[in-house]
């Protein structure tokens, strides 16, 4: 990546974003409480919009909606991703079931698998290639018994006898 000259005000990833975009040739594309199947483009921004697919060098959301995105960058805020696959990652108040991304910065995000390089911020996940790799030290669940190994077993047969009422 070439040296450029930083603005203390600037977001990194705005930098990266340019870079990038140069590199995939597409061009910037635009939605605003819009929907669309396949969304491809160099620089993508959402705004209050859904796709069911994204391609670009940067995507950047906000309260919008992506079944499947890849990005060299995303920044999303408010967002949902059913899938996303990017070299870096800005996540703030973001839902996703897979990320996978070399570098994750994220403020609030909620996951089922999380495949990450460098991971920065409150992360929710319940499966991590650490979780998911490591041996099972402790054994699985509870185990069934069936009811017809239970009736061979005499304190239980015992149980079921019912004392006669008398007098009645």
């Amino acid at each position: 990546m070439s040296e450029q000259p930083h603005n203390p005000d600037s977001n990194p990833l705005d930098d990266l974003a340019d870079e990038l975009s140069g590199a995939w040739k597409g061009a910037p594309v635009e939605m605003n409480e819009a929907s669309a199947t396949h969304v491809e483009g160099g620089q993508v921004w959402m705004k209050q919009s859904a796709a069911r697919s994204v391609q670009a060098s940067a995507l950047r959301m906000e309260e919008s909606a992506v079944a499947f995105a890849q990005a060299g960058v995303v920044e999303a805020h408010d967002s949902a991703l059913g899938a996303a696959v990017a070299r870096e990652m800005k996540l703030e108040k973001v839902n996703t079931p897979l990320l996978v991304a070399q570098r994750v910065e994220a403020k609030e995000l909620q996951t089922l698998a999380l495949i990450a390089g460098q991971v920065q911020g409150n992360v929710k996940t319940l499966l991590t290639p650490l979780t998911a790799f490591a041996p099972q030290v402790e054994p699985p669940g509870p185990r069934t018994i069936s009811t017809r190994s239970m009736s061979c077993m005499t304190r239980f047969n015992s149980s079921h006898n019912t004392p006669e009422k008398k007098g009645v």
